[in-house]
């Protein structure tokens, strides 16, 4: 649907319910806010689904927009929710009756009985921007710096790839309402708690660099949360801190939901590899340059299937396979193969990363398989093993560093 469109469409219906995305951003929460006013201004009742998952850095936006537990919505909206498992666990009651979806993002699944999608926008803000001039909607400083905010922290301040003229053009045109987008730009970019601090820094002492220092892996783990005691302010939109780093084209943070389930949050340049495409495999989605989805499994288990599936490197072939001077029988010890890497460690490096106990049966290790003298293939495989014959992927990597 066009945006002129969706405004006839919006304009046609009433007592309307607005869908945020789990894990919500600024742009879910500012468009679904702003298209609250919008909707209310235009003599309609319209209220937000509150979400479970929104923390206190939103609480400003959302005051006066939320739903009381008794209200029975005619129609139901959802705004930058790609797809139906992008719901929170409240919105399952509307999830088979959702009337419009208003969305940015190219992996749209068109779920909703109609859909007004733009991929070319930056953010759902740009989108919802020209549907409020279709509707007509006076675009008061309150509505304004709720779009603001949306197109803001979904392009970094104005500094990720998806920027365009035309998104600078409209948050001119926001900023021309006279919002103090200087509180909204503090608030969300150059403030930072010392919990937030202290998290990046163990992040940067955690993470891997693979691919010549091209490919980087952060992990948020459950034991990083609970050592720090980090909350979700804390660690808003932590997966692109990472990609910050020079050098680096191809970011992956990979956070644990619990202890078998992660979310893996992928940032690219958008040119090497499509963000969209890879996170697609495991039912996910997003942007070009930015998107996510859900892994089940242990953080060591997500970056396999991340290495493998995003880089397109083939699986192994466990028949094909001889471990040489690793003294391990691969009948015997190799139990089930996850990923293929290529390295460019030597035997003899590889020699020196044996750990210094016997894994368990079960444990994640690595086994490496010679291509040339000095290159080889690396095996993350889940495998009970004899002491000194296995190799971990953290410590290999550790390695591999220094």
């Amino acid at each position: 649907m066009t945006p002129q469109e969706t405004a006839q469409r919006l304009l046609a219906l009433d007592h309307i319910l607005i869908l945020t995305h789990r894990r919500p951003d600024g742009d879910t929460i500012g468009c679904a806010s702003a298209l609250c006013l919008a909707l209310r201004q235009k003599g309609k009742t319209a209220w937000l689904l509150p979400n479970e998952d929104a923390h206190h850095l939103f609480d400003p936006y959302l005051e006066g927009v939320l739903a009381p537990a008794d209200f029975v919505p005619q129609a139901v909206v959802a705004v930058d929710v790609a797809a139906l498992g992008m719901l929170p666990d409240s919105a399952r009651p509307y999830r088979d009756r959702i009337d419009l979806a208003i969305d940015h993002h190219g992996s749209q699944e068109g779920y909703a009985r109609a859909t007004c999608v733009d991929p070319d926008s930056a953010a759902c803000g740009e989108v919802l921007f020209r549907v409020f001039q279709a509707m007509g909607v006076d675009l008061t400083p309150q509505i304004a710096l709720l779009l603001y905010m949306a197109i803001a922290t979904d392009t970094g301040c104005f500094v990720y790839s998806n920027t365009t003229p035309a998104t600078h053009r409209i948050a001119a045109a926001l900023m021309d309402t006279g919002f103090d987008a200087q509180w909204v730009n503090k608030r969300h970019f150059r403030v930072k708690s010392l919990k937030r601090m202290q998290i990046e820094s163990r992040l940067v002492r955690e993470m891997d660099l693979a691919q010549n220092g091209t490919l980087v892996f952060a992990y948020v783990t459950l034991d990083l949360i609970r050592d720090l005691q980090a909350t979700e302010e804390d660690l808003e939109d932590i997966a692109s801190f990472i990609g910050q780093l020079e050098g680096v084209d191809n970011a992956v943070t990979i956070r644990q939901l619990k202890p078998t389930e992660c979310k893996i949050s992928l940032r690219t340049d958008g040119k090497t590899l499509n963000a969209s495409d890879v996170c697609a495999i495991h039912g996910g989605g997003g942007h070009p340059a930015a998107a996510g989805c859900t892994i089940h499994g242990t953080p060591a288990q997500a970056m396999a299937r991340e290495i493998q599936e995003e880089l397109g490197l083939p699986a192994p072939k466990p028949e094909a396979l001889t471990l040489l001077s690793l003294g391990v029988d691969t009948e015997r010890y190799l139990l089930q193969f996850s990923y293929l890497w290529e390295t460019d460690y030597t035997l003899s490096q590889v020699s020196r990363c044996r750990r210094n106990r016997a894994p368990t049966a079960g444990e994640q290790t690595i086994f490496f398989v010679p291509l040339e003298p000095s290159v080889c293939e690396a095996f993350l495989c889940q495998a009970a093993f004899e002491p000194g014959a296995a190799y971990s992927l953290m410590r290999l990597l550790q390695k591999r560093r220094g």
